[in-house]
């Protein structure tokens, strides 16, 4: 049994207590305000889930020996569960992808690999941002059966643009088998985003980064609208990137507004490099990126690839910029997170009977410790 004394976040509210730890789950969190905390005055919050990451530190997805050295790296950053991303590969590139994450699925050691994230292939090339065009397709039924067959029934999220020709039957036998599907990479009209919630889309992928942009917004009303109905649609969650660099502070506090504190998530797009020192890496298709600022950028055009500011830096931009407190914040990389992609039931809480998944976050945003199934995975 393990016991930890502070300050934690609860699903409803932050309290001074005891979290309890027992056989891999929690048993008990109880207040105590008179209790003399671990951490000082440190933060305990449930574990974050990171939905969308394509690498991290030497690690470049797709290979199993990469994966692996995500889930250990991830969780210095206060990470507990995360889908290994991949994007700009062919069809059978995302099978194999399917196949290694299905093999690593229930892999401890670090943070939990929860399923696969597939950016692509079914990607409206218009909208293609940093991802190579030559990849990208319209969706094929026979592509979508081969990708459902190849991930043995563990659940994956894929990101696609729902205006591309045989998009919405795509949607409906991905959702149909369990599967998350995102919406992003697009151009669509509100009524094709209706249509593709309808048919079982659930969240929006980096909300403003080559869909929906701030620029559009404001000189398009049909834009406007699109966004409007992204807000206003209780069935839809939107993630969107944190690090001030892909959007900015005053959209980030105009979507929390907008999205409300529930269904605004955190992701990180984060990129192999992430918490090394500034430099050139390759992506899984060769294609050379710098990491500068926050951000990898395209080595040949300066277009932004993805970002390499980690989640628990991405809570503190958010509580800064949209003005909330700390527990409010960290909801939007963890229950947020696990509600969106439909692991709420075990993940993203601290509740008793729920996996013993935590985190240690200081009051400058540091990841002082790292709890997954009650071990210690991380500690600073």
């Amino acid at each position: 049994m393990t016991c930890l004394a502070g300050h934690i976040v609860g699903s409803n509210c932050a309290f001074r207590g005891v979290l309890t730890f027992a056989d891999g789950r929690i048993a008990a969190a109880r207040e105590d305000p008179d209790v003399t905390p671990d951490f000082g005055d440190a933060w305990i919050v449930p574990g974050f889930v990171d939905i969308h990451t394509h690498g991290v530190g030497p690690h470049t997805y797709p290979s199993e020996e990469a994966v692996a050295g995500g889930s250990e790296w991830l969780v210095r950053f206060g990470v507990t569960s995360f889908y290994p991303t991949v994007a700009s590969i062919p069809p059978e590139g995302y099978e194999a992808f399917l196949r290694t994450v299905a093999r690593l699925a229930g892999r401890t050691g670090g943070a939990r690999i929860a399923g696969a994230h597939l950016e692509g292939p079914f990607i409206n090339p218009v909208r293609k941002g940093g991802m190579d065009e030559h990849a990208l397709r319209p969706p094929d039924a026979d592509v979508v059966d081969r990708l459902i067959a190849a991930a043995h029934g563990e659940p994956f999220i894929i990101t696609l643009s729902p205006e591309l020709p045989g998009a919405l039957p795509a949607i409906r036998r991905f959702s149909g088998t369990g599967n998350i599907v995102a919406l992003g990479h697009s151009n669509a009209s509100t009524e094709i985003l209706r249509s593709a919630v309808d048919a079982g889309a659930r969240i929006v992928t980096h909300l403003h980064n080559v869909f929906l942009r701030p620029g559009e917004i404001e000189a398009d009303s049909v834009v406007r609208d699109a966004l409007s109905f992204v807000y206003g649609e209780a069935r839809l969650w939107a993630s969107v990137v944190g690090d001030l660099r892909h959007v900015s502070a005053d959209w980030l506090r105009r979507d929390y507004k907008g999205l409300g504190p529930e269904r605004f998530v955190l992701m990180s797009d984060l990129m192999p490099g992430a918490g090394l020192p500034e430099g050139e890496h390759a992506m899984p298709d060769g294609r050379r990126y710098v990491t500068s600022g926050g951000v990898g950028r395209l080595a040949d055009t300066g277009v932004m690839a993805g970002s390499v500011v980690t989640l628990n830096r991405m809570v503190m931009n958010l509580m800064s910029a949209a003005g909330i407190g700390f527990p409010e914040a960290s909801h939007a990389a963890s229950r947020n997170a696990a509600m969106a992609v439909g692991i709420g039931e075990r993940a993203g809480a601290l509740q008793p009977g729920m996996p013993a998944d935590a985190a240690v976050i200081d009051r400058t945003g540091n990841c002082l410790a790292t709890y997954v199934g009650g071990r210690a995975v991380h500690r600073a």
